[in-house]
């Protein structure tokens, strides 16, 4: 017979820890790099120009890479090559560079020193690139920016590299034994859009990418003007994790976000064929 004294479950005892770091607030965020910060900063200046945001986005030549290689996608591209980074701004808009910088920034978060949490981020990442995708895909249903529903589902998983380094904190400490990977990633997956909305909070993007991640699981408790693009983030993660299933569509339709979002079967599957040919132009960029 169990007792109120017996010793918690290891998944019990590692979810307490986490709501207990998330409670408190005490999440080692980590900051925005600087190039992105300017490059925020930059596109708010209402005396900016391509030409200045080119000579900030110049200062990191991997962002600049990756501005160009979207800029030259089958998803941006023009009559012609473009191989100036002014040029690359005005084709992708300012609000998708904020985007990249801000995807290349959290790119550099889902790293971890343990191998096996390390193996389950680099699928996190992919699996978040699938999610902007589709995101961006489906961003004209729901009537909003799609450059903001592609950056909501990019960062859909932002809190996922902050737990995990939580709990490689607690083991160090000796509060907690190495747990399993694969219930550290259940326990994780759970309460990671809490922490990835205190990190996107903390590093300054709209309250709509800010409550689209945190409520990504209960989008009826978003603030009312954010519910959908939090269905969509939402939404996005069940088309991430059954990326390649030939029933997709149909899934999808099921759920209470895809009734929300007003998508059908038929309209899920278009969309769902558009956002696999994007992934494969995003991701090389991302």
């Amino acid at each position: 017979m169990t007792t109120s004294n017996a010793p918690a479950t290891e998944q019990q005892h590692l979810t307490e820890l986490l709501e207990e770091a998330i409670a408190d607030g005490r999440l080692s965020l980590p900051l925005m790099p600087e190039v992105a910060a300017r490059i925020k900063v930059e596109v708010g200046n209402p005396h900016s120009s391509a030409h200045k945001l080119a000579a900030v986005i110049a200062t990191d030549a991997a962002l600049a890479a990756r501005v160009l290689r979207m800029a030259n996608s089958a998803i941006y591209a023009g009559m012609s090559e473009i191989c100036e980074l002014d040029q690359a701004i005005v084709r992708l808009g300012s609000a998708m560079v904020v985007a990249l910088a801000v995807g290349a920034a959290g790119k550099e978060t889902f790293r971890s020193e343990d191998p096996g949490f390390a193996k389950v981020l680099r699928k996190g990442w992919e699996d978040s690139l699938r999610s902007a995708a589709f995101c961006r895909r489906a961003a004209p249903q729901i009537d909003h920016s799609a450059e903001e529903a592609f950056l909501a589902g990019l960062m859909r998983r932002a809190g996922e590299p902050i737990l995990f380094s939580v709990v490689l904190d607690k083991i160090r400490l000796g509060k907690l034994e190495r747990p399993d990977t694969e219930t550290a990633r259940r326990v994780i997956a759970r309460l990671a859009p809490r922490a990835g909305g205190r990190l996107l909070g903390a590093w300054g993007l709209p309250r709509s990418i800010v409550n689209a991640v945190a409520r990504q699981y209960d989008f009826e408790q978003a603030e009312e003007e954010y519910r959908l693009l939090a269905a969509l983030t939402g939404l996005s993660g069940l088309a991430a994790a059954n990326w390649l299933s030939p029933t997709i569509a149909q899934d999808l339709a099921s759920q209470p976000t895809a009734e929300a979002l007003g998508l059908d079967a038929g309209s899920l599957s278009s969309l769902i064929d558009g956002a696999r040919e994007d992934w494969g132009e995003l991701a090389p960029s991302l």
